[in-house]
Protein backbone atom coordinates (compact mmCIF):
# COMPACT_ATOMS: atom_id res chain seq x y z
CA UNK A 1 0.00 0.00 0.00
CA UNK A 2 2.31 2.41 0.57
CA UNK A 3 4.41 2.60 -2.73
CA UNK A 4 0.81 3.04 -4.38
CA UNK A 5 0.49 5.53 -2.00
CA UNK A 6 3.76 7.52 -3.13
CA UNK A 7 2.93 6.62 -7.03
CA UNK A 8 -0.21 8.31 -6.32
CA UNK A 9 0.44 11.54 -4.76
CA UNK A 10 3.51 11.92 -7.69
CA UNK A 11 1.10 11.23 -10.27
CA UNK A 12 -0.72 13.79 -8.52
CA UNK A 13 1.97 16.32 -8.18
CA UNK A 14 2.30 15.82 -11.89
CA UNK A 15 -0.74 16.62 -13.08
CA UNK A 16 -0.97 19.72 -10.87
CA UNK A 17 2.91 20.72 -12.29
CA UNK A 18 0.64 20.31 -16.42
CA UNK A 19 -1.57 22.51 -15.34
CA UNK A 20 1.25 25.05 -13.26
CA UNK A 21 -0.60 24.89 -10.10
CA UNK A 22 0.95 25.04 -6.96
CA UNK A 23 -1.27 24.16 -4.32
CA UNK A 24 -1.80 20.84 -4.24
CA UNK A 25 -5.37 20.81 -2.37
CA UNK A 26 -8.20 20.27 -4.15
CA UNK A 27 -9.44 16.72 -5.26
CA UNK A 28 -9.02 16.14 -9.05
CA UNK A 29 -12.05 14.47 -11.06
CA UNK A 30 -11.32 12.81 -14.43
CA UNK A 31 -14.24 14.01 -16.95
CA UNK A 32 -12.09 13.67 -20.42
CA UNK A 33 -14.62 11.46 -22.09
CA UNK A 34 -17.40 14.40 -21.70
CA UNK A 35 -18.00 17.19 -24.25
CA UNK A 36 -17.96 20.27 -22.03
CA UNK A 37 -18.15 24.09 -22.50
CA UNK A 38 -18.32 26.94 -19.77
CA UNK A 39 -20.74 29.47 -19.75
CA UNK A 40 -19.62 33.25 -19.59
CA UNK A 41 -16.48 31.68 -17.40
CA UNK A 42 -19.16 31.76 -14.61
CA UNK A 43 -20.30 27.74 -15.35
CA UNK A 44 -18.95 24.50 -16.70
CA UNK A 45 -21.37 22.39 -18.68
CA UNK A 46 -21.03 18.61 -20.16
CA UNK A 47 -22.42 15.55 -21.08
CA UNK A 48 -22.02 12.43 -23.44
CA UNK A 49 -22.40 14.08 -26.61
CA UNK A 50 -22.08 17.56 -28.40
CA UNK A 51 -25.69 17.42 -28.75
CA UNK A 52 -26.09 17.06 -24.97
CA UNK A 53 -23.39 18.95 -23.70
CA UNK A 54 -25.96 20.68 -21.19
CA UNK A 55 -26.54 17.53 -19.29
CA UNK A 56 -24.63 18.60 -15.84
CA UNK A 57 -23.49 21.92 -15.12
CA UNK A 58 -21.27 23.34 -12.09
CA UNK A 59 -20.48 27.15 -10.98
CA UNK A 60 -16.71 27.76 -11.61
CA UNK A 61 -15.10 28.84 -8.22
CA UNK A 62 -13.07 31.98 -8.64
CA UNK A 63 -12.86 31.66 -12.22
CA UNK A 64 -10.35 29.34 -12.21
CA UNK A 65 -9.84 27.94 -15.69
CA UNK A 66 -6.08 26.28 -16.20
CA UNK A 67 -5.32 25.79 -19.95
CA UNK A 68 -3.24 22.96 -21.26
CA UNK A 69 -2.13 22.19 -24.46
CA UNK A 70 -4.78 19.09 -24.78
CA UNK A 71 -6.34 19.38 -21.45
CA UNK A 72 -7.97 22.15 -19.40
CA UNK A 73 -9.02 22.11 -15.26
CA UNK A 74 -11.50 23.58 -13.74
CA UNK A 75 -12.08 24.42 -10.19
CA UNK A 76 -15.59 24.18 -9.60
CA UNK A 77 -18.18 24.57 -6.77
CA UNK A 78 -19.23 20.82 -5.80
CA UNK A 79 -22.84 20.13 -5.61
CA UNK A 80 -23.92 18.20 -2.77
CA UNK A 81 -20.53 17.87 -1.11
CA UNK A 82 -20.62 22.13 -0.65
CA UNK A 83 -16.86 21.77 -1.32
CA UNK A 84 -14.47 22.76 -4.37
CA UNK A 85 -12.85 20.06 -6.69
CA UNK A 86 -11.20 20.08 -10.02
CA UNK A 87 -12.84 18.80 -13.17
CA UNK A 88 -10.16 17.79 -15.85
CA UNK A 89 -11.32 17.97 -19.68
CA UNK A 90 -9.92 17.32 -22.86
CA UNK A 91 -9.36 20.18 -25.05
CA UNK A 92 -10.20 18.08 -27.78
CA UNK A 93 -14.03 17.74 -26.87
CA UNK A 94 -15.17 21.48 -26.16
CA UNK A 95 -17.69 22.77 -28.05
CA UNK A 96 -16.87 26.06 -28.74
CA UNK A 97 -20.33 28.63 -29.06
CA UNK A 98 -20.74 29.43 -32.66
Amino acid sequence: MEKLLEKFFEVKTEIYKYFGEELEYYPIYNYTSEYWRTSNNISVEWGPNKEEVECYCETIHGKVILRGEDFTMILVEGQGCHEEVYHVFDNSKEVKEE
